[in-house]
């Protein structure tokens, strides 16, 4: 795993220099601010979940089918709710069009990404981590392997928003084949009470712990973009 998000960080550097090359610092800036924005609003949709179904999983793998079926209930429910405060603030602070469109898009990565947190927790409980190291490579490399030709055809600043959702899209679907090929484990959408209870219990501190990182992390370039301008998040993002 740990050489996995090192391929993972080379890969992306050499996507972000290619980005800041070709779109320059305003479209940067515009780019960076709709990441940043969803990024903070992600955590609402764990609310802490994933670090308590690793940990409950490492105890009772027998019951993973049933924390996982009752975490994508509630993840799902969530990111609706989440996603529409997502597109109502980003209206009401006034945004222009494209810096809308940018939010709403990157809004359907941070559900599709929450998601896959969850399966991969599955497999952490589990003690195995080769199927994610292998997602997460695979993940960048699509990233890559799509923007950079998007880049360029110099094709609107929308489409850069393409490459995440291949990327997200491709995470769920692999990681729940790895779930039911290599654990044998069924899930569904179901809502258990008691084993949501348990796991809520347990999530409290890794959700405010995760709120309180969330927003430390990227508030700086909601601020900036906020105060100052689009090539000010640019900037200080490279």
């Amino acid at each position: 795993l740990t050489m996995a998000y090192v391929g993972q960080k080379v890969l992306s550097f050499v996507y972000f220099v290619l980005i800041a090359r070709f779109i320059g610092v305003e479209d940067l800036g515009k780019y960076t601010f709709a990441l940043s924005f969803t990024t903070m609003f992600a955590v609402f949709i764990d609310i802490g979940l994933t670090q308590a179904l690793i940990r409950e999983v490492a105890k009772y793998l027998d019951k993973a089918g049933k924390y996982i079926s009752s975490i994508l209930s509630v993840k799902l429910g969530l990111g609706l709710v989440v996603y529409g405060v997502v597109v109502i603030a980003i209206n009401l602070l006034g945004y222009p069009p494209i810096t809308k469109q940018l939010v709403y898009v990157s809004g359907i990565v941070m559900v599709l990404d929450s998601i896959t947190l969850s399966l991969w927790g599955i497999l952490r409980g589990s003690q195995n981590l080769k199927y994610e190291s292998i997602g997460i490579v695979i993940n960048q490399a699509l990233i890559l392997s799509i923007g950079l030709p998007i880049l360029i055809l110099k094709l609107p600043l929308i489409w850069l928003m393409l490459p995440f959702v291949v990327g997200s899209t491709f995470n769920v679907i692999f990681s729940a084949i790895m779930i039911k090929r290599r654990l044998q484990l069924s899930f569904k959408l179901s809502w258990d009470k008691e084993v949501l209870k348990a796991l809520l219990k347990i999530a409290i501190p890794f959700a405010l712990l995760g709120i309180f990182t969330r927003i430390y992390g990227n508030i700086d370039s909601v601020l900036l973009s906020k105060l100052i301008g689009d090539a000010a998040v640019g900037w200080y993002a490279t």
